[in-house]
């Protein structure tokens, strides 16, 4: 597993707290990552998506978040070994609670 020099940022705001997730969003740079976990998995729903448009990294949901939470995700989903995985490959991480 390769090492990565980005910072993993892990959001689990629920859309109630737009200025939370728009407030991470503008920190991404090309090297991070973006997980949605918990109430932060409805941002990847097909009708609030659209302000993970053209981000400079990648960004997934959390498929067991997804599915505890009837979320049909237009990101890529990861599992939780996935998560994991990212928390091993990247530096640092960000919570946005």
């Amino acid at each position: 597993m390769s090492s990565c020099k980005g910072t993993l940022y892990i959001v689990n705001t629920p859309p109630n707290s737009p200025n939370r997730l728009q407030a991470c969003l503008e920190l991404l740079q090309a090297e991070d990552h973006l997980i949605l976990i918990e109430n932060g998995a409805y941002w990847a729903s097909e009708g609030l998506s659209s302000s993970l448009q053209d981000l400079p990294c990648p960004a997934n949901a959390l498929v067991s978040d997804c599915q505890a939470r009837g979320v049909i995700s237009s990101l890529p989903t990861c599992s939780d070994e996935g998560f994991v995985d990212l928390t091993v490959q990247y530096p640092r991480s960000v919570s946005w609670f």
